[in-house]
């Protein structure tokens, strides 16, 4: 049997760093299989090869038993290979349909090119009205329009790089159902999760690598979650959960929002008051109203009929960067674009956002040293892989980039710490790490407010 894809020897380097090295996998037609690593382990790097973005410096890629170069996206598309980047590639400014559009063949009639928009989104129960701006759509709704626009495409070879991070219990049940049918009708899937229970559901094979080398290939039905991470991580993976400590709760953020209008989008009426020593969770199916309630919270959005208290003083008319000076931080759920520039280096990434700019700033200069220092901090504290403070943003994976995020916001010692999805796309290690941080400034006094359509 041909392969449906074959990478022999494949290496990529950036400077002195080999991003991976020596990477052999093979994916038979019609089967799912995972690739599975930490954060910074290649993993990217070996997608963006095979769909065009990223070229090779070494080895061979095959096509179907023959030998090809895939140089850029249109080649890969040409082929029959879809990607879903873990980062959302959908356009704010552009309608459901329009995004949608932007994926089809053309050559198709009106007529079958609306039959198989509605087919696929009925599927996935996307209700979003065609006419709505992606700009006003959830996470979740945002990463199942873009599954649904890779699979418009029919591909042959289907790459899916964390594509249940955002999604519900629900939602990922109706996503491997669509991706057991599409094994049935011989499409190869290359899988890409943190999740290892969800690899151990889909896939029967994975390929692990680590710092960018080849470290096996296993038999998943005969390998256990617990050993699988530890190979990935290459030691043995400790839980450790700090202890609780009594301590006094004082309110400190209360939010009363009442809208005229039941049947619209946006909250109807909610009440939430915050706590000192507490870290308080909102859970629940994306495009319920979690998002506005974040905006509201760190001053992003506003509503007429909405209050906001800060230690018992009505806050609603601060800015965002009122409420950061007060101490109450914001990490939003999209990163690259509302956390971090792309094309900006890390270190200046790492003062977007920052409470107190005192440090950074002598004679209203930016102090370039301290600000580096601050990125080591966190580049090293929270296990970034990264060549080193004046890499780009864009050049980080997505699990990476999350970390950088998180840990800016955590190193700040907020008064109020408003997160959504703190481990979206972080590997088992990383998660681990950074919910004992939360623990710990819950501890230290600090009040949590964590937003996650994440259950586990």
């Amino acid at each position: 049997m041909k392969y449906q894809i074959q990478l022999k020897n494949v290496g990529k380097s950036y400077g002195n760093t080999n991003a991976i090295h020596n990477i052999n996998l093979t994916i038979k037609p019609a089967t799912i299989h995972a690739l599975l690593g930490e954060n910074g382990a290649g993993k990217t790097t070996l997608l963006k090869i095979i769909y065009g973005l990223v070229a090779k410096d070494t080895g061979e890629i095959f096509w179907q038993g023959k030998k090809t170069e895939i140089q850029s996206p249109n080649d890969a598309r040409n082929l029959g290979i879809g990607m879903v980047f873990q980062q959302f590639t959908l356009f704010d400014g552009l309608t459901v349909l329009e995004n949608l559009a932007l994926a089809l063949n053309f050559k198709k009639n009106l007529k079958q090119l609306k039959s198989d928009i509605l087919k696929i989104c009925h599927q996935f129960r996307i209700n979003s009205s065609f006419h709505t701006l992606i700009a006003d759509l959830s996470a979740g709704e945002k990463q199942k329009l873009e599954i649904v626009r890779c699979l418009l495409q029919s591909p042959k070879l289907l790459i899916l790089d964390e594509p249940t991070s955002v999604l519900t219990q629900d939602e990922i049940k109706e996503l491997f159902s669509t991706l057991f049918e599409l094994q049935k009708q011989g499409c190869a899937i290359l899988f890409v999760t943190h999740k290892l229970n969800e690899a151990k559901i889909l896939c029967k094979n994975a390929t692990i690598i680590r710092q960018g080398k080849l470290i096996t290939h296993c038999d998943l039905t005969a390998t256990s979650a617990k050993a699988i991470a530890n190979i990935m991580v290459g030691q043995t993976i400790n839980k450790y959960s700090p202890k609780k400590t009594k301590i006094n709760q004082q309110l400190v953020l209360e939010t009363i929002i009442k809208t005229k209008n039941p049947k619209s989008d946006k909250l109807s009426s909610y009440k939430l008051q915050l706590k000192t020593n507490t870290i308080t969770g909102i859970a629940g199916i994306a495009g319920n109203g979690q998002d506005q309630l974040m905006s509201l919270l760190a001053g992003v959005t506003s509503e007429k009929n909405s209050l906001v208290y800060y230690r018992g003083k009505e806050i609603s008319h601060w800015s965002v960067q009122q409420r950061n000076q007060a101490g109450i931080m914001f990490v939003p759920t999209e990163r690259l674009g509302r956390s971090l520039v792309g094309h900006l280096p890390l270190w200046q990434n790492s003062l977007l956002g920052m409470s107190q700019y005192s440090r950074f700033v002598t004679k209203y200069l930016i102090n370039k040293n301290n600000a580096i220092k601050f990125t080591r901090d966190i580049i090293k504290k929270f296990n970034i892989t990264a060549t080193d403070s004046h890499a780009l943003a864009s050049s980080l994976s997505g699990g990476n980039i999350q970390k950088f995020v998180v840990g800016r916001a955590i190193l700040q010692n907020p008064q109020i710490l408003l997160i959504s999805n703190p481990t979206w796309g972080v590997d088992f290690n990383s998660s681990i790490y950074i919910r004992n941080e939360l623990l710990k400034l819950r501890n230290s006094g600090m009040t949590i407010l964590v937003c996650s359509e994440d259950l586990e």
